[in-house]
């Protein structure tokens, strides 16, 4: 028997035509286990980039073909060196039963805002099986847990240095423990650098959010710098352009932090920030600051 690699997803578990098509897979040469052909996997569809609220725990699914005995999976987790997830040994189904549930515990310990790899493995590969064909690659899920405090309080448009004339909508969340910390998801996603005529320069790092903190002062401060998506030198991957804290880029503009600022409406409220981060290519040069435009819309 050969292990056979499948790269497709197997979105329901009545898609017989899909198991029947690994025949056209080429094979590898490499021995799959022995099967039971019960074919065991986790279930495709799930998220692999999960957020969690304090206290929470993770659902995962598995599913199998063959129905009519009851099975119990042996499940692993792989890596989890600070111990903040905990699963059963293993996975009961009863006859008849194609999909179940089970928990993965997060420990109270997790720190929060913080993405943490969670990796969970069938570990008895032979369960993986259908019709002496191994399902490579599907008995094991890969994914992050990120717990946090925030809550989405409405939408933002972002506009800058790159995006003027666009007013890209962002969600748009606030910390319900330090309510002075806010974040917005990722204003540079590929669609929004392309309709600003930037996708010449698609492929820098990126993040899911990025999160501001509002001093006392009515200052606004980040962690550093955020990424805008773009590189310098498309054929240099060490040339993203990142938007720097002043103070963070060097200690002789440390007084421009100043310039980062709430705006806020006729009673008082916070209606959104202006920013001015220094657009910086690491080891190369920059474009100096240019203003950034957080303008709220609360639900």
């Amino acid at each position: 028997m050969k292990r056979i690699n499948l790269k497709i997803a197997f979105l329901t578990i009545a898609a017989m035509s899909i198991f029947t098509a690994c025949k056209d897979y080429k094979d590898t040469e490499v021995p799959s286990p022995a099967g039971t052909g019960v074919a065991v996997r986790f279930l495709v569809t799930m998220p692999t980039e999960i957020e969690l609220k304090p206290g929470k725990n993770v659902t995962l699914t598995l599913v199998r073909y063959l129905t009519d005995k009851a099975l119990d999976v042996p499940i692993a987790l792989v890596g989890n060196d600070n111990g903040y997830f905990s699963t059963p040994s293993s996975v009961h189904f009863n006859a008849g039963e194609q999909n179940v549930d089970f928990t993965v515990n997060v420990s109270a310990s997790m720190p929060q805002d913080v993405a943490i790899p969670l990796i969970v493995k069938i570990s008895d590969e032979t369960l993986l099986t259908y019709e002496n064909q191994y399902m490579d690659g599907l008995g094991v899920f890969n994914g992050e847990v990120t717990v946090t405090s925030f809550e989405i309080i409405g939408t933002a448009t972002f506009s800058d240095e790159f995006m003027p004339f666009d007013e890209v909508v962002v969600d748009l969340y606030q910390n319900a423990n330090s309510p002075n910390i806010y974040r917005i998801s990722n204003p540079y996603t590929e669609q929004n650098l392309i309709d600003s005529d930037n996708g010449d320069y698609i492929g820098g790092p990126n993040q899911n959010y990025i999160v501001y903190t509002v001093t006392p002062t009515d200052n606004v401060t980040w962690n550093k710098f955020w990424y805008t998506g773009l590189l310098y030198d498309t054929e240099d991957p060490n040339t993203p352009i990142k938007a720097y804290l002043p103070s963070a880029l060097s200690s002789s503009i440390a007084a421009d932090d100043a310039f980062s600022v709430v705006l806020r409406d006729d009673a008082g409220n916070i209606s959104g920030f202006e920013l001015y981060p220094y657009y910086y290519v690491d080891g190369l040069g920059g474009w100096g600051e240019s203003v950034v435009t957080i303008t709220f819309q609360l639900n």
